[in-house]
């Protein structure tokens, strides 16, 4: 009875919430691989059983037929979630909110809602510490792009299978729509954007394709061919998203006093010189990366801000406010 039991409880932890789905052929080998050996009836018994006292479903719609959760099925958790645990739930709910796509968080939703209601009887003092504290951004916030929830689930299983994906395609400004086989590296989060790095039929070098320009990604099940020298942290270290557009460079600059005040807390570089107030002034030097990003932040500032070198720099930021003023006439 005890064996059954371990075996039923492992069994029900490896069965994926709907839409996605797990063959009773599948489950036995992996219970047969973890030291449990049934055959497949055995596993279609225990299911049908299960299935009268918990939320689980069959589909046998298309084959392979397969076993799911239920969508929205309450969380099982033997033991129970402790106060802290949903805390720490709570907090990262809030904050990925305003990073990721909504529906990257939806698999979660189970467990978000057995974190709220184990905070509404945890003591004062851990129940009300999400209204205590706020995450603001100083950037202009944007609504990321909606991505289809199963492409999203299907992407996000191919890079953990470490299978190959049929993605169709549209690139941005382009109505043609392109069919690749893709074989995922990993994924890249900014700005709310979702974007699988991975290579393309038998090419070598890794792309980027967002995730909310897919229209269709399907799972193949040949293994993804992953080059052995390929790290993540190494691509993006090259700068592969377009920011950069040189080496690193001196910057030297004139700034109000005002909005000089946050660079004295929140240096450019360990580098930074802030020079003494001069007729409301400040200069300031420091060596900083050749970026898109750095242009931004420079024009941002508009007139309480004077980029003295390199001339190469100073030279754009002159022409981008000139070509401003001829905008606004």
């Amino acid at each position: 009875m005890a064996e059954a039991i371990t075996r039923q409880w492992w069994m029900l932890q490896r069965i994926p919430r709907a839409p996605r789905k797990i063959s009773a052929n599948a489950l036995a080998e992996e219970l047969a691989a973890a030291g449990y050996p049934v055959s497949r009836r055995t596993v279609e018994r225990d299911l049908r059983t299960l299935s009268a006292v918990l939320p689980l479903i069959s589909d046998e719609r298309s084959r392979p037929f397969g076993w799911s959760w239920a969508d929205g099925a309450a969380t099982i958790s033997i033991p129970a979630m402790t106060p802290q645990a949903a805390l720490v739930l709570r907090m990262a709910r809030e904050h990925l909110t305003r990073v990721l796509p909504g529906n990257t968080l939806e698999t979660l939703a189970p467990q978000f809602e057995q974190a709220r209601r184990a905070l509404a009887h945890a003591p004062e003092g851990l129940a009300s510490w999400p209204d205590k504290v706020r995450t603001v951004s100083r950037g202009q916030p944007l609504i990321p792009p909606a991505i289809a929830t199963e492409t999203l689930e299907t992407v996000y299983a191919a890079l953990q299978s470490g299978h190959q994906l049929a993605i169709r395609y549209r690139r941005r400004r382009e109505p043609r729509v392109r069919d690749y086989v893709a074989h995922p590296l990993g994924v890249v989060l900014r700005d709310g954007m979702v974007t699988l790095v991975a290579t393309l039929f038998h090419y070598r070098n890794p792309v980027q394709l967002h995730l909310h320009r897919v229209l269709q990604a399907n799972a193949l099940t040949e293994p993804a061919r992953v080059p052995t020298d390929f790290d993540l942290d190494a691509w993006l270290a090259r700068d592969p998203l377009g920011f950069r557009l040189g080496e690193r460079l001196h910057l030297r600059m004139r700034m109000a006093v005002e909005p000089a005040k946050h660079l004295e807390e929140t240096p450019l570089s360990r580098d930074q010189v802030i020079g003494p107030v001069e007729n409301g002034w400040r200069e300031i030097t420091a060596t900083v990366e050749d970026t898109v990003q750095l242009r931004w932040w420079l024009l941002g500032f508009g007139p309480r801000v004077e980029v003295l070198g390199p001339d190469a720099l100073r030279g754009e930021i002159i022409g981008e406010l000139k070509r401003a003023v001829a905008t606004y006439g």
